[in-house]
């Protein structure tokens, strides 16, 4: 067991027992700056950031709900998405890094204060696009062309661009701003790659919202996404094979106050054609697999839950695109008994297993 992990479930389970220990104690937990998950009985600590309350009874018992299920596997058709197969080395070419780590895009300054470059650090097993720009700028001349936009490959560290003053005589200043998307620059969906239902092998779910859904499928990032009605603890399979960069775990409760619009657990899979599958409203860590791990179609890769802004237990699947450093949602369609279909609300969504 991890030592950090050992230390944390031990104060939780103090926590815990002395929260039983009063009727009025309750514990609480927040993030801090540094991103690190801190847990509270403590009115002052709740009160002065940004603290949800923690079911402890159902977070302590989800992450062993189906540990030993022994689920059937699905059946993958081999003519899900062939232009994969020639893709593959787009993803397998990514190495480096630290499995599991979460992942950060960082600008950093060097060199001397009358020529400082510029270098962009991109962490994800992904690419980003980078955009950066001169807000203000006096007797300033620049190595390229300002604004720029680039593309850093995963796990690299490239040189933005260096800064000198064009008449040293003379005072110089400057002002800059930046911004990153993770993901190619309008990748092309490819038209002729089909995704299984993210649903366990012998299993049936319906889609409660599909394209264009009314609830909460009206704006660009999931105008192309589906709700599919799954209890609790329901294995998701991965609907296209990828590689994992970036996963949300840690969240357990839900609603539909807008402190939960950011804090649904979610996986996000980088295919092979720059799309990339957002898997949300997991449980409480359920997940499978690390950022920088390559999981095929079909494997499981975790288990739906209610976590996040949301009415009930779902899966919330959507393909998206960064397109002109905007991520938008792009439609698709499944592989349902053996023919592509476009979602549709209320239909019926199966995984057929392998015989």
């Amino acid at each position: 067991m991890n030592a950090n992990l050992s230390k944390q479930t031990f104060y939780v389970s103090c926590l815990l027992w002395a929260a039983c220990s009063s009727v009025a104690a309750e514990i609480h937990r927040y993030k801090d700056a540094n991103g690190k998950w801190h847990f509270t009985d403590n009115a002052a600590e709740i009160e002065s950031n940004d603290a949800e309350r923690v079911d402890f009874d159902s977070a302590l018992n989800i992450s062993s709900s189906q540990a030993n299920s022994k689920a059937a596997v699905v059946l993958v058709p081999n003519n899900i998405c062939k232009a994969d197969a020639a893709r593959r080395p787009l993803i397998d070419c990514v190495s480096g890094g630290y499995l599991g780590k979460k992942a950060n895009v960082e600008l950093t300054k060097s060199g001397p204060n009358n020529n400082p470059s510029f270098h962009v650090h991109n962490d994800y097993f992904a690419p980003i696009t980078f955009s950066f720009a001169l807000k203000e700028r006096k007797n300033i001349t620049t190595s390229r062309s300002v604004p720029l936009r680039i593309e850093v490959a995963p796990q690299s560290k490239v040189k933005v661009l260096e800064l000198t003053p064009s008449n040293p005589d003379y005072g110089w200043r400057y002002k800059y701003s930046y911004k990153f998307k993770v993901g190619t620059l309008n990748p092309r969906h490819d038209p002729n790659c089909y995704y299984l239902p993210p649903v366990p092998a012998g299993s049936a779910y319906r889609v409660t919202q599909a394209f264009n859904g009314s609830f909460s499928h009206n704006n660009s990032h999931s105008r192309f996404a589906v709700d599919i009605a799954m209890p609790i603890g329901s294995d998701v399979v991965a609907a296209r094979g990828g590689i994992i960069i970036d996963r949300d775990t840690e969240y357990t409760l839900s609603g539909l106050s807008e402190q939960f619009m950011n804090r649904a657990n979610a996986i996000r899979i980088l295919h092979a054609d720059g799309t990339i599958a957002v898997y949300a409203h997991l449980q409480f860590r359920s997940m499978k697999f690390y950022e920088g791990e390559v999981v095929q179609a079909g494997q499981v890769i975790g288990r739906s839950g209610n976590t996040g802004y949301s009415t009930g237990p779902h899966l919330h699947f959507a393909v998206h695109a960064n397109q002109n450093m905007q991520i938008k949602s792009v439609p698709f369609r499944f592989f349902v008994e053996g023919k592509p279909v476009l979602p549709q609300r209320g239909m019926i969504l199966k995984s057929d297993p392998v015989l």
